[in-house]
């Protein structure tokens, strides 16, 4: 089943600057991220990236390998993942009980921490992009609101 999470992070949904949209398949064995919307950006993993398996004991760990494609740009990648622990993280939309998942791909440089909190999914994201420059560039995600239906 492929499930749409919309991600509010600025000041109005409607304005398509201000969220990103994801959308995961959601099955038995897991989670995956097919794409997401952000900024403008679109970003795509073929095959589908595991976010969140099953089984989220402390230390479960999990590789991805293949394409990413940024706005249509593709490069290979490959990625460790890896379930932290679960831990009780506030964003504006509230308090919740989050199991925190890291990421980290070894080309882009990129490093992705990332909260999931049970019957409501994504609250809290945080990532680092290293260049090969020295660079580095920080960007984060808060769940701002959230209702069921």
């Amino acid at each position: 089943m492929r499930v749409p999470h919309y991600f509010v992070f600025g000041k109005q949904p409607s304005d398509k600057h201000d969220f990103t949209k994801s959308i995961y398949e959601v099955s038995p064995s897991g989670s995956r991220l097919l794409y997401f919307d952000a900024f403008q950006w679109r970003v795509e993993f073929k095959p589908s990236l595991k976010l969140l398996p099953r089984n989220v004991a402390k230390g479960t760990g999990w590789k991805w390998e293949g394409e990413i494609s940024i706005d249509g740009e593709k490069s290979q990648s490959r990625a460790q993942l890896k379930v932290v622990g679960v831990e009780e993280i506030a964003v504006p939309a509230g308090v919740y009980q989050a199991v925190h998942v890291t990421q980290v791909h070894h080309k882009p440089g990129l490093t992705i921490h990332r909260w999931f909190a049970r019957g409501v999914g994504l609250i809290k994201e945080d990532q680092i992009l290293r260049k090969k420059e020295g660079v580095t560039l920080r960007r984060g995600l808060r769940l701002l609101s959230f209702a069921s239906k």
